[in-house]
């Protein structure tokens, strides 16, 4: 089944087992997406506005080659992204304002389609609006042929993200280029037994003045462990590698 574009805005609404050429918008709460596949080149493919417990399962995102952000979540709080693909977008997520309890696990993100203006990151946090809580970013999958373009990373926490990021378990592309994983101000980091397809140009762990984080236990696929390089401010342990 095909639909075009629409917007979800009952509480409790289940969106489920469809093929949708379009974008979706969510501005309600409880809404949840499961086995759909959504295929948009617009800016946002999915955008949730201000909606609690927003959840997506067992789908997939294609933005279809466009410089646009795979799920835009603005003022988003507990959501949960699961076992999903996001496929040929610029930016893959992107969380400003809200956050609260949240949950990004068992997913592949992946071709990313880059634009020369943006930084074509993962993850980006906290761009515009006060981003505060915990997010958990568990057994994924990042993978990333920049071809010499753009200043990026697997996860950007930017000025106004005052956010705890547990960041474990993930294969992480190393050709993501300059660091990795960038922990900016208030921002709280750890970073820890994630594997790492090459050496990085960069850094694994690059901080600017983070309010704390650790790394640690993050290794290359030839089982050698990835030095964490990086500025002050992130603790090392390799106590329980």
């Amino acid at each position: 089944m095909d639909e075009h574009s629409r917007t979800v805005g009952q509480n409790g609404k289940v969106v489920e087992n469809l093929i949708i050429n379009g974008c979706m918008t969510v501005n309600a709460d409880n809404v949840t997406f499961r086995n759909v596949i959504i295929n948009c080149d617009n800016t946002y493919p999915v955008k949730v506005n201000d909606a609690n417990n927003f959840r997506i399962e067992y789908s997939r995102i294609d933005c279809e080659g466009n410089g646009s952000k795979g799920i835009f979540l603005e003022g988003a709080t507990n959501f949960t992204i699961d076992r999903i693909e996001v496929t040929n977008c610029d930016d893959q997520l992107f969380i400003d304002g809200g956050l609260g309890n949240s949950k990004i696990t068992r997913s592949v993100f992946h071709n990313q389609v880059p634009s020369s203006a943006a930084h074509t990151d993962g993850i980006q946090l906290g761009e515009f609006d006060f981003t505060s809580g915990t997010l958990t970013i568990d057994r994924n999958w990042w993978q990333y042929n920049r071809d010499g373009c753009c200043e990026n990373a697997v996860l950007f926490a930017a000025s106004n993200s005052f956010i705890t990021a547990v960041v474990t378990n993930n294969f992480l592309d190393g050709d993501f280029g300059t660091h990795i994983i960038r922990c900016y101000r208030e921002t709280s980091c750890r970073v820890e037994k994630n594997f790492v397809s090459f050496e990085p140009d960069g850094f694994l762990v690059h901080d600017i003045s983070p309010k704390s984080g650790t790394a640690g236990c993050n290794f290359y696929t030839n089982g050698t462990l990835v030095p964490n390089r990086l500025y002050d401010g992130i603790t090392i342990d390799h106590s329980d590698c």
